[in-house]
């Protein structure tokens, strides 16, 4: 795991270039620090990541963004609402729902 991540192999880390799809170009603006905005709108975005046993996860996500009082990026917030496996980059015709959970609270 060392050697991949001081090595050659650190690339595997970083997500590859992709096209922008054109329903997500109105995020951009929101890139550049803002002046009077402390809180970005609300943008469904598709994103994919890959796994290391060659894989491709696609996502479709709502991504937030925060900014600080020098009208940089604070945080982002990224909520994935639907994912699939795939072994390339074309995205699947259906996103499969996240796995149910349930969760019981200890009071």
């Amino acid at each position: 795991m060392q050697e991949e991540i001081a090595g050659f192999n650190c690339a595997k880390f970083l997500p590859s270039p992709m096209p922008l799809h054109a329903d997500e170009r109105p995020l951009l603006p929101y890139l550049y620090p803002q002046k009077t905005l402390r809180v970005s709108p609300i943008f469904k975005i598709h994103h994919l990541s890959h796994m290391r046993n060659g894989m491709i996860v696609h996502a479709r996500s709502t991504l937030q963004f925060f900014y600080g009082a020098d009208g940089y990026i604070s945080f982002v917030i990224l909520g994935v609402e639907k994912f699939a496996f795939s072994n390339d980059s074309e995205t699947p015709q259906s996103l499969t729902d996240p796995p149910e959970r349930n969760v019981t609270h200890v009071t």
